[in-house]
């Protein structure tokens, strides 16, 4: 522990960690990020005793409030605990938010810090510590993607313990797909995504069962037979969480589904558009943010896809074009599932660099793969630097501004029930903190557009 207190690397992390927590102390707090009632309005209800429900959320089919089912429930249950003890504001926001962010770099950190090259080590942490708040990925405020980052490193943590602990592992060693389960409540992509990171780790594991140390493992019948095996264990975490919810509402399924396949709503975006209007979309929608996070992707993706198919082409092994197939799918799969969400590919980039770390395959546990993963890291934090800069900038300048729109939304609230005033308040997602601690009742007017665009 001493040691590592006095590594340049994780000092480097800690001193911005260090900073970015004294920039929390003094600069105006999120007041909300464009899907702050979808991930966190459900949290603040069940903090303040109204149930773990949410009000006119896309694909309700209505405004009422009802369980929280618009997307999988992790990231709004972890906060409303966390809100339960720290109260649902601006400032507890940013402080989960940092925190959640935190954890994921730190995870990151830990996979990188010995498969870096010595020369790059110092300069991956500094600016991992410098991009903190982006937890590896620098997705918009109050998205899940961090927490699901995190969630896949634990995964893959696990299976690569599990494969050095004994000859190809336990037959039982539910730990890894559990926590890919796990990961699914929080993301269900980024579950999907651990899910076939910890297949991989041990398909391509660098072992041979201890029984018989001169056969090598059967390239034919593992993949089957790891996929069978994990199946189970990833299913039982979704399958207990969506009965609870059934029992709870037998109506959650269909909005679960009215969101994620609805008109213009996650995957049911594919059959109301263009492919290459959506894909446009990603690039263009939100500015400065939809450049840092498809265009991070692009480069991060393309870089190493390309190092390994330079490779591939000299090399037989099975194992070897297992993980070449896993990767290249993990950077296929948001951009023909979900070409639209850009924040899925900064989810995407982050894992396939998680990948890379973690896999034996000889194709990727190559002398080059410390280079590779130092460029694809550093390249994935400079992609976050004009996301973080900007949003760092806006709440420095805000800090008054923001104070200032609290109390206007205490008066408002103290006029709201001297009328006696019954109903809902239509409030902007970007301004939901501001609001949510003296008014119950919120409802995000773009929630209210018919638009298959709202």
């Amino acid at each position: 522990m001493r040691a590592r207190l006095r590594d340049p690397y994780w000092l480097a992390i800690a001193a911005g960690a260090a900073a970015w927590m004294a920039f929390a102390l003094v600069a105006a707090p999120n007041a909300g990020g464009t899907d702050a009632y979808i991930f966190k309005a459900a949290g603040c209800n069940l903090a303040l005793g109204g149930g773990f429900t949410a009000a006119a959320l896309p694909g309700a089919g209505d405004a009422a409030p009802h369980l929280f089912a618009a997307y999988a429930p992790g990231l709004p249950f972890l906060f409303g605990a966390f809100a339960s003890v720290f109260g649902c504001s601006g400032a507890t926001n940013t402080w989960f938010d940092l925190l959640v962010a935190a954890g994921a770099t730190i995870a990151v950190a830990a996979v990188l810090r010995d498969r870096l090259a010595p020369s790059l080590r110092v300069t991956c942490a500094a600016l991992l510590g410098a991009t903190l708040p982006g937890g590896f990925v620098s997705t918009a405020s109050d998205r899940p993607e961090a927490l699901a980052l995190a969630g896949i490193v634990a995964a893959c943590a696990a299976a690569r313990r599990d494969s050095a602990r004994a000859a190809g592992g336990s037959r039982h060693a539910w730990t890894a797909p559990l926590l890919a389960g796990a990961t699914a409540l929080v993301h269900p992509f980024g579950g999907a995504l651990a899910l076939l990171a910890v297949w991989m780790i041990r398909v391509t594991r660098d072992a041979t069962p201890a029984r018989d140390a001169t056969r090598a493992p059967d390239p034919r019948a593992g993949p089957v037979r790891e996929a069978a095996a994990l199946a189970v264990p990833f299913a039982i975490p979704l399958v207990t969480v969506a009965g609870i919810c059934i029992a709870a509402d037998p109506g959650s399924p269909a909005r679960f589904a009215g969101h994620a396949f609805g008109a213009g709503l996650g995957l049911g975006a594919m059959a109301t558009a263009r492919w290459t209007d959506l894909l446009r979309h990603a690039f263009v929608s939100a500015g400065v943010d939809s450049l840092c996070l498809a265009g991070g992707f692009v480069a991060v993706a393309a870089t190493v896809v390309a190092w390994l198919a330079a490779g591939i082409r000299s090399t037989t092994d099975a194992r070897s074009g297992i993980a070449f197939g896993t990767i290249v799918g993990a950077a296929a799969i948001p951009l023909v599932a979900f070409p639209a969400q850009n924040n899925y590919y900064g989810l995407a980039r982050a894992a396939i660099v998680v990948m890379v770390a973690c896999t034996d395959a000889p194709l990727v546990a190559r002398p080059r793969r410390a280079t590779v993963l130092g460029a694809a890291a550093i390249v994935s934090c400079l992609a976050m630097f004009p996301m973080l800069g900007l949003t760092a900038l806006t709440r420095a300048e805000s800090r008054a501004g923001y104070a200032s729109a609290v109390r206007a939304a205490a008066a408002f609230a103290d006029s709201v029930a001297a009328r006696r005033a019954d109903g809902v308040v239509l409030v902007p997602a970007t301004h939901f903190f501001v609001y949510r601690p003296f008014v119950a009742s919120l409802v995000n007017p773009g929630y209210l557009d018919p638009s298959p665009a709202a």
